[in-house]
C-alpha cells in the first residue's frame, strides 16, 4: 500500500452546543515518517484555531463559583451559612446601586452571576 496524501481533523469547543472544525491535509514522500507528519499537522491545526479565536482562551472552561474559604472543621450548615450570607450581602449592594450598569457589573464579578433572582434585581433597574 502507498500513502501519499494524510489529513489530520480536531474538533474544538467553542461555547455551549457550539464547535469549530479544522482540517489540515498533506502530501507525503515515501521517505515521510508518517508519525512526525501528522505530529506537525496537530501543530498547525492547533496554531491556527488559536489565531482564529484568539479571546477564546479567557472564555474556556467552567464557570468558577467562589465559595468562601473553608476552614477544616465547618461542617455543612456552617457552609451553606456563608454561602447564604454572601448572597444577601451582594444583594442588598445591588438593591443599593442606582446604576444599572453598575449593578450588573457587581453580579458578573460575584460567584452568582446565573443566580436568576439576582438578575431580575439587575434587569429592573433603570438605566
Amino acid at each position: 500500500m502507498k500513502i501519499d496524501r494524510i489529513h489530520y481533523e480536531e474538533l474544538f469547543p467553542t461555547g455551549i452546543y457550539a464547535n469549530q472544525r479544522l482540517r489540515i491535509e498533506a502530501t507525503v514522500d515515501e521517505n515521510d515518517n508518517t508519525t512526525e507528519c501528522y505530529q506537525t499537522l496537530k501543530t498547525h491545526v492547533q496554531q491556527a484555531f488559536q489565531a482564529l479565536n484568539p479571546n477564546l482562551e479567557e472564555m474556556k472552561g467552567t464557570h468558577v463559583l467562589k465559595v468562601p474559604q473553608e476552614p477544616p472543621n465547618m461542617n455543612q450548615k456552617e457552609l451553606d451559612s456563608a454561602i447564604e450570607q454572601e448572597f444577601n450581602e451582594l444583594k442588598e449592594r445591588i438593591v443599593a446601586t442606582t446604576s444599572k450598569a453598575a449593578a450588573g457589573q457587581l453580579l458578573m464579578d460575584s460567584s452568582f452571576k446565573h443566580n436568576m433572582e439576582l438578575k431580575q434585581l439587575v434587569n429592573n433597574k433603570t438605566e
